[in-house]
């Protein structure tokens, strides 16, 4: 997630070892920080899990991605949240530059539905207590809560939630969509009930319809856990496998470029 690191490594790959095609940007800081480096280099990027906006938007002819937008991320929590009957709504978000990507459309969302939030309040991601942001979260007696926050946070928020008895639907974003280990990290049973999360992808770790994926990464990297960052890689990466195929053995940049602007509909499973 380093800046100047990114930087340094798309020149490099890009300028000196000249690859045919960027697949990548883990990192929404680290994406944005990279990507002039990446137009100057005119060859296709295909982003797998960087979110904020700026990573595509502007769009260029040449920069896809498999992942959501922050934009949609914030739109799709609020929506859930009133689909679950919730008419009183609180939001609880870091201000850093990755909470700001999501939280400032939240609040844009908010406006276009004429709905004011009950409570507003900030916990910053290293933060080891939430016990003043839960109760004032409480007094405002929210049916539900929007998390726009990293799994530390998150999973401090919930726990100290649950210490007091503060149990309204939570919403999370993708950064909380690993669930397993999500759970692990909170810790507490029972804390994340009625917890609910974005996700890039259809199941959890642990649901069988992953066994092939969990025994393909334990015998390749068997000190390794399959985790929810992991499914999404594989997906993205089928979509420019699947892209590469269509272009033909003849390869050029134009004809993949071409490719990714078609495709449509595509299943990864």
């Amino acid at each position: 997630c380093d800046a100047a690191a990114a930087i340094a490594a798309v020149k490099k790959l890009i300028f000196q070892e000249k690859v045919f095609l960027l697949h990548g940007g883990g990192c929404s800081n680290a994406t944005i920080a990279a990507r002039p480096e990446i137009e100057k280099g005119n060859l296709p990027f295909v982003v797998f899990a960087s979110v904020a906006d700026e990573v595509t938007v502007p769009t260029h002819p040449q920069i896809f991605s498999t992942a959501l937008s922050a934009s949609i991320e914030s739109a799709s929590q609020l929506e859930f949240a009133l689909k679950q009957g919730a008419s009183r709504i609180a939001v609880i978000s870091q201000r850093d530059a990755w909470g700001r990507s999501r939280y400032t459309p939240l609040m844009e969302h908010f406006k276009k539905k004429g709905i004011t939030p009950v409570a507003d309040e900030e916990l910053g991601g290293d933060a080891n207590d939430a016990t003043p942001q839960v109760l004032r979260l409480r007094q405002a007696r929210p049916d539900a809560v929007l998390m726009v926050l990293y799994p530390k946070p998150g999973a401090v928020f919930l726990r100290d939630a649950h210490k007091v008895g503060f149990k309204p639907i939570s919403v999370g974003q993708t950064a909380l969509g690993d669930l397993v280990a999500f759970r692990e990290q909170v810790g507490i049973p029972g804390a994340i009930d009625r917890f609910f999360a974005i996700s890039h992808v259809r199941y959890t770790v642990e649901d069988p319809e992953m066994e092939k994926w969990r025994a393909l990464l334990q015998q390749n990297f068997p000190s390794d856990r399959l985790s929810v960052y992991n499914i999404v890689g594989i997906a993205s990466a089928q979509v420019v496998v699947e892209v590469l195929k269509r272009a033909g053995k003849d390869l050029t940049r134009e004809k993949v470029q071409a490719e990714l602007e078609k495709l449509k509909g595509f299943d990864t499973g």
